[in-house]
């Protein structure tokens, strides 16, 4: 793995108080021990990038949920929140950012882990 990689990534887990074993180039992990969250690095795009589930919850009115989230699916494009997916074989729902590698640091990576976090929950409810 890229050491500046690398690095990053230890660092945004001993601010998280997170261990991990060296070497990984994909983690997965779950904040306030309910949402899950994929982190990897992208080496042909340079790109970090940070994925999360989203629980819909089967009481959720399909419809409306739905076109919130296709509504969100262009965000990333507009320099705008996070933007969300459907994984066709699963079904499972996801919301994902990602980073340049030009202009991120350990800090930044941990915020932006907490912004997607919050995000989820909103788009969910709103």
């Amino acid at each position: 793995m890229d050491p500046f990689i690398q690095t990053l990534f230890l660092d945004v887990f001993k601010k998280m108080e997170i261990d991990v074993p060296a070497g990984m180039t994909e983690f997965r992990l779950v904040v306030d021990e309910e949402h899950p969250i994929f982190l990897r690095y992208d080496a042909r795009t340079e790109r970090i990038m940070i994925l999360g589930m989203l629980d819909i919850d089967e009481r959720t009115d399909k419809t409306t949920l739905y076109r919130r989230l296709l509504n969100a699916g262009l965000n990333p494009l507009l320099g705008q929140e996070p933007g969300v997916g459907i994984d066709e074989k699963s079904g499972c729902c996801f919301s994902y950012l990602t980073l340049s590698r030009q202009a991120v640091n350990a800090e930044l990576v941990c915020h932006e882990i907490g912004r997607l976090v919050e995000w989820g929950k909103r788009i969910l409810v709103a």
